[in-house]
């Protein structure tokens, strides 16, 4: 059934193939990536090379994509400055995120570094997080990466920086087509063509299907209490939490399947050489889900134990643990998208441009479930949650090049976002859709419009100086949550503010092939749907709680940083920034609510400050071999907090100290390579920091990784592709246990 999705590129593919012979690549194309000049449009919104930049700026090629065969697009990143990824099992991660500049990047966090995927962002409308495992590698031509505030030129969400996706242009002729297995019998395979008509009409289709059987990525754990009596059993693992407290291991989920689909389309016309309009359309589907699970516990006759009440002796004291199916059964979930743009460009006789652009992007299933007590496997109770959303987006863009001294970019843009979240309970939770009953619901909308206008004044061949502003007003309405049946039903009033936020950068080039930088901004982020509405309770019993009287977070920044080139391509970069935050969006723990700890409200603290250095080193040692090493040291600390003194002078979490990576890159005439590793600090998942514990299950663990990759040009069209992540195999912690090595083999066919 899935061979149909690729019927039309192997049809497309010989018909292309029917008709020409591939065109030969020019010279340029011919060079190794890290020899090419790179360019990002993301730093102010105008051409610019990254060392030339006024701001910290980084490109990743589709070449270096290419070369390391990465297996999702945020792990383009890993070797980037200023940049820490969380992504602890897999495909199967479902609060994958990236970070910046101390900002926590896990799940919703994602909401304080804004990514655009060819301009348009990516943030959902609920949570404001990125689903980064759908996004399909094959569409991607390069990946920059902007670090810092960004507000005066993109708003809200850019706290931390800009992440920018740009996909493959229609240039030429193109055909290309891939397939891929490996460790936890994983499937990929992709097709893409396109082709240019009459020099006018650019048109291109792509499909990506990934399916992968998994590896158990939970583990079942409980404490029990002290007393007698129930069924003796042994096989349980005498543990500790994250935070210290004796636990026991006494089984794990099944194993963590994960199943995706994606079709992309795009389009562009050039009505003259001066007006081109460009469209796409993608369409992104996923599910995943677990199998069996497996118990640990035996009975004194060897029989698996998964019901009842267990009885354990562990350090001398006899325990009773209350055992069910349920406990072993985590849900599944799925996610619909759908997500479109449309961006006329036009250059008038004058060096002006102008750029309009619109889309949207719609999510109609979005859904985990949750068994009941009294489920098993094959089904029986349990709860459904539905988070449908959309968001509207549409912008306008003004540039005037005055020459070689001044260029103006003036623009507005909007967004709205709405969402609903619908708690359905289910006699039977692996058929959501069957006599559903309401138990929960919540919504909100909110809407923001901006204007912005920056100037770039080049005083000098040597100095340039970057200056811009914006003004955004938002406001938030529809928002409420209810229980049906019952008198609780909360309506909130309609809520609105104004934001200003400017940015000022200066870029010094020195002699001897140094360039000097410095910038100071401020920028802001409005709290999601999800911050505002969302009151929820998760399988472990803990609830997190909204706020519906959240105020925006506020940052003001600065930084200074020094760029030093040498003949022959060697690179060097170092950068200091600070950020000042107020009215932190976070999630606590109110001990006040309950001792247990299961209470996690989101609240503004109070303050808190960033600080960090980021250092890179990029070294052509030969025209086929180059280095690239990193290092980024974050302290990320709430300074003032009165709601929640505990938290003062502790860590952010999911924010780590240290971030080190360097990679090899070898690339021949037939063949290339790479290898690339990286090291991250142990982070902290709570506010007071108390979770010190580490190689447990729900701990963050510091850890080293390495990653290696080899393709080999077998003919003219047919490439073999070999990699392996976590090539050491090294096993820790990232809340859950991670995956260990996955070792990959493919064929890529190009006509």
């Amino acid at each position: 059934m899935h061979q149909r999705a690729l019927l039309p590129f192997f049809v497309a593919g010989l018909l292309l193939g029917r008709q020409g012979a591939a065109q030969t690549a020019s010279p340029a194309e011919d060079r190794p990536f890290f020899l090419k000049q790179e360019i990002t449009v993301t730093a102010t919104r105008s051409e610019v090379e990254p060392s030339q930049s006024p701001v910290s700026a980084a490109v990743v090629s589709s070449e270096e994509i290419a070369t390391r065969n990465i297996q999702a697009v945020d792990q383009a990143l890993y070797t980037t400055p200023g940049v820490y990824l969380s992504r602890g099992k897999g495909y199967q991660d479902t609060l994958t995120g990236v970070g910046m500049r101390g900002f926590s990047a896990r799940g919703s966090n994602q909401n304080r570094t804004l990514v655009l995927l060819d301009g348009q962002p990516l943030n959902n409308p609920y949570t404001g997080s990125v689903a980064w495992t759908v996004l399909p590698v094959e569409e991607v031509d390069r990946v920059e990466v902007v670090r810092g505030p960004f507000s005066s030129l993109y708003g809200s969400n850019a706290m931390g920086g800009v992440i920018q996706i740009l996909t493959k242009p229609v240039d030429r002729r193109r055909a290309e087509f891939k397939g891929e297995y490996g460790s936890q019998d994983t499937f990929r395979y992709s097709g893409r063509v396109s082709d240019r008509l009459f020099d006018r009409l650019g048109l291109s289709l792509g499909y990506e299907r990934l399916q992968s059987g998994g590896y158990p990525s939970q583990l079942v754990t409980t404490a029990g209490s002290v007393g007698t009596g129930g069924t003796p059993v042994t096989g349980f693992i005498p543990s500790l939490t994250s935070s210290g407290a004796a636990t026991f291991v006494i089984g794990r989920s099944g194993d963590n399947w994960w199943n995706q689909h994606n079709w992309r389309a795009r389009g562009d016309y050039s009505f003259s050489s001066r007006t081109m309009l460009a469209v796409q359309y993608m369409r992104q589907a996923s599910n995943y889900g677990y199998d069996a699970y497996t118990t640990f516990l035996r009975t004194a006759d060897g029989r698996p134990f998964d019901s009842g009440t267990a009885s354990i002796t562990a350090g001398g004291q006899t325990r009773r643990l209350s055992v069910s199916p349920s406990l072993f059964l985590p849900g599944d979930g799925g996610d619909r998208s759908h997500m479109a743009s449309a961006r006329l460009y036009h250059s008038f006789r004058a060096p002006m441009r102008l750029r309009l652009g619109a889309g949207q992007i719609y999510a109609p299933v979005s859904y985990y479930s949750t068994p009941g007590t009294g489920s098993s496997l094959a089904g029986g109770p349990g709860t459904i949650s539905e988070r449908p959303g959309r968001a509207w987006f549409g912008d306008i863009q003004w540039s005037w090049n005055g020459g070689s001294h001044h260029t103006l970019t003036a623009g507005t843009d909007l967004r709205r976002d709405s969402s609903q979240v619908a708690e359905l309970a289910v006699p039977n939770y692996t058929r959501r859709t069957e006599n559903a009953f309401p138990t929960y619901f919540s919504q909100g909308k909110a809407y923001t419009q901006g204007g912005y206008a920056q100037h770039e004044w080049r005083a000098s061949e040597r100095l340039l100086v970057v200056s811009g502003a914006r003004y955004d007003y938002w406001r938030t309405y529809d928002g409420g949550n209810e229980t049906p049946g019952t008198t609780l039903k909360n309506a909130y009033a309609e809520r609105s503010h104004q934001s200003f936020s400017g940015k000022a950068a200066v870029l010094y080039r020195a002699p001897k092939g140094f360039a000097l930088r410095a910038s100071a901004g401020n920028a802001y982020r409005n709290p999601s749907v999800y911050d505002l509405y969302r009151t929820w309770r998760s399988s472990a019993g803990t609830i997190f709680a909204s706020n519906p009287n959240l105020l925006p977070e506020r940052v003001v920044s600065w930084e200074a940083g020094v760029n030093r080139r040498w003949n022959g391509g060697l690179e060097a970069d170092a950068v200091f920034y600070q950020n000042h935050i107020s009215d932190l969006i976070y999630r606590t723990t109110d001990l006040n609510v309950d001792p247990s700890g299961r209470y996690r409200p989101v609240v503004n603290a109070a303050r808190a400050l960033a600080r960090g250095v980021e250092a890179s080193v990029r070294a052509p040692v030969r025209s086929w071999l180059f280095l690239r090493t990193s290092y980024t040291w974050s302290s990320a600390k709430i300074t003032e907090n009165p709601a929640a003194p505990a938290s003062v002078d502790k860590r952010v979490p999911q924010v780590p100290a240290h971030v080190a990576a360097a990679g090899i890159f070898v690339v021949r005439k037939r063949w290339s390579a790479a290898l690339t590793g990286r090291y991250v600090s142990a982070v902290f998942n709570t506010d007071t920091n108390t979770d010190t514990t580490r190689g447990v299950y729900g701990a963050f663990d510091p850890y080293f990784e390495a990653d290696a990759s080899v393709t080999v040009d077998l003919t003219r069209r047919l490439s073999l592709q070999l990699s392996a992540d976590n090539l050491l195999d090294r096993i820790y912690y990232s809340y859950y246990p991670v995956p260990g090595r996955l070792v990959f083999a493919g064929l890529r066919f190009r006509l």
